[in-house]
């Protein structure tokens, strides 16, 4: 079954990104150079996301948290403090509501399936590695539970959110740390879902910066552009 809505959130994720594209191919000369590499770069690897199948979960994933961090990540801050400013802004200049109607109404199913999974908490790994005790990493773990359920209670779209990423942040800190086997059968699971609830974000914190891009253009991205002789 979440085969199959991965594979209608592919169709419909490659419609979001060409309308983003579109919008923002037509509006681009009224932005700053700075905005406008941030959405070059994250459409670029947005389009690359949506060329993989569901077998090859792990360059999709990959691709989506590139675009992710391309139209966020600044140089003047890093980690997670960066993190929750920038899905803090998603979520207030979000008037529409369209984030909220992703997380209650298109990926609840999904959503509820990474935050209870404790394969994608950070503190079940750092007990693996003997960084901290079992006792600790499954306290941590329970606090965790109690947090995101009352959360959920309360339709808390922000800390559900919130909650959300940090689940991804460790499946891409593990894959990105050599963590994980290319097309392991050990996290297609968590993958899938990361894909799934990811590819519908991203188009949707591209409209939002689109619709908001005085207010949210930050200071120079990481990396910028520079002419080599």
């Amino acid at each position: 079954m979440l085969s199959n809505e991965q594979n209608k959130e592919d169709k419909e994720g490659g419609v979001a990104m060409l309308v983003v594209e579109m919008i923002f191919r037509s509006q681009k000369a009224e932005y700053s150079d700075y905005f406008n590499l941030r959405m070059q770069r994250g459409l670029s690897w947005f389009k690359q996301a949506l060329q993989f199948d569901q077998q090859q979960l792990d360059l999709k994933f990959i691709s989506l948290w590139v675009a992710f961090k391309a139209i966020h990540a600044r140089e003047s801050s890093a980690g997670e403090n960066s993190l929750q400013a920038f899905l803090t802004q998603m979520f207030q200049h979000d008037l529409p509501h369209r984030i909220d109607y992703m997380i209650w109404n298109r990926f609840p199913q999904a959503i509820r399936l990474l935050l209870e999974t404790p394969y994608a908490f950070q503190s079940y790994w750092d007990y693996q590695n003997h960084k901290i005790s079992q006792t600790a990493w499954k306290e941590a773990f329970r606090q965790d539970q109690q947090q995101w359920q009352q959360a959920w209670q309360e339709k808390d779209s922000l800390q559900i959110l919130s909650g959300v990423f940090q689940r991804m942040q460790t499946l891409c800190q593990q894959m990105m740390s050599g963590g994980a086997s290319c097309q392991s059968s050990m996290n297609r699971k968590q993958l899938a879902e990361a894909c799934f609830v990811l590819s519908g974000l991203l188009s949707t914190f591209m409209f939002v910066l689109l619709e908001n891009a005085q207010t949210l253009d930050w200071a120079q991205p990481f990396y910028p552009v520079v002419q080599f002789s």
